[in-house]
């Protein structure tokens, strides 16, 4: 059996033609030809019709993986459709993984698998649709170098970050925090797992719903608890001072950078206090290139704040929150 596994990436553009190689088993290129000679043929054409047919070849990046199973023709129907949604799962991972290295709206969009011998066709659904920091949809460009960043943060975001599509998979999850073991329900919703999270898992999933949203005033909104989940350490009282403090220090250069870092937090949370209360909302941020500009500024702050943790202080943030609140208390003295 060949499975060929498939997905255009839309607004992602790169240096040359070079193909680049994910986890191993995911290529990503833009070779036009390579795509018509292994994807353009009746089973792909019956499936999704002339005219999803047409979009699907129009230039673009895509990513794909071509396995031949002939050494397994004992896999079963699920064991093959694991394989294919673990393919999907990690491209998705690295799609959102090109966010810690600059703004984008790129997406993995039609995703197809075709399997020969026998011929079935597989399709991908329910597929994540970021914007970027603005709320747009453009286009964007890597550069050699930025894609291999990319890759080894990919490399390293295992450190704090497990998808919930593998969470649920899972028959059991161990408490991080070494509480008791929560047994598998396949009717319960990932909710069930919060706390078994990891504070930066927490943060991640409120990145991933900020970037989905379009409409400003709710997406900044929506930036704010990626902030509080990190800084806060669970203390209830002068979260946004508290939050907007420890923010500025963490990766301010010196001291008129964290003052400035220090208003941008302050006024994302005063738009969002008014926004989530039903309240009117101050005339500056009815402006929406106001609002593009502190919707981008609090994304960016959010990617250096990611990057830092991911890329060296992965430890720190996965400590307590007692431990981790201390830790912050002695930053903002030194």
């Amino acid at each position: 059996m060949v499975i060929k596994m498939i997905a255009n990436l839309d607004n992602l553009f790169f240096e040359g033609v070079h193909k680049y190689t994910l986890a191993d088993f995911i290529a990503v290129t833009k070779n036009e030809s390579f795509k018509d000679k292994h994807f353009n043929n009746e089973l792909l054409l019956t499936h999704i019709g002339k005219y999803e047919a047409e979009k699907f070849f129009q230039p673009k990046t895509f990513a794909y993986n071509i396995v031949n199973h002939s050494k397994d023709i004992g896999k079963t129907q699920q064991e093959l459709i694991s394989e294919i949604e673990s393919f999907y799962s990690y491209l998705n991972l690295f799609v959102f993984t090109l966010w810690f290295v600059k703004d984008n709206s790129i997406n993995m969009t039609d995703a197809h698998t075709l399997t020969l011998s026998p011929n079935m066709y597989y399709t991908v659904t329910n597929l994540s649709i970021f914007t970027n920091a603005r709320g747009e949809f453009n286009d964007v460009y890597f550069t050699n170098k930025e894609i291999n960043l990319a890759h080894r943060i990919f490399i390293n975001l295992e450190k704090v970050y497990t998808p919930e599509s593998e969470i649920i998979k899972q028959k059991s999850k161990q408490n991080k925090k070494g509480a008791q073991e929560i047994p598998y329900d396949p009717n319960l919703k990932v909710s069930t797992y919060y706390n078994n999270l990891y504070k930066t898992e927490r943060a991640i999933n409120f990145l991933i719903s900020a970037r989905k949203v379009k409409y400003l005033p709710q997406k900044v909104s929506l930036y704010m608890p990626v902030f509080e989940t990190l800084f806060s350490c669970g203390i209830a009282n002068e979260v946004t001072q508290r939050v907007s403090e420890r923010v500025a220090k963490y990766i301010g250069k010196n001291a008129a950078d964290r003052y400035a870092i220090f208003k941008i937090v302050k006024d994302a949370y005063n738009l969002r206090s008014r926004y989530l209360h039903g309240d009117e909302i101050s005339n500056r941020h009815t402006s929406t290139e106001y609002l593009k500009e502190l919707s981008y500024k609090v994304d960016e702050l959010a990617r250096n704040i990611f990057y830092k943790i991911i890329m060296k202080d992965s430890e720190t943030f996965l400590l307590s929150n007692t431990d981790l609140d201390e830790y912050f208390n002695k930053m903002m003295l030194s």
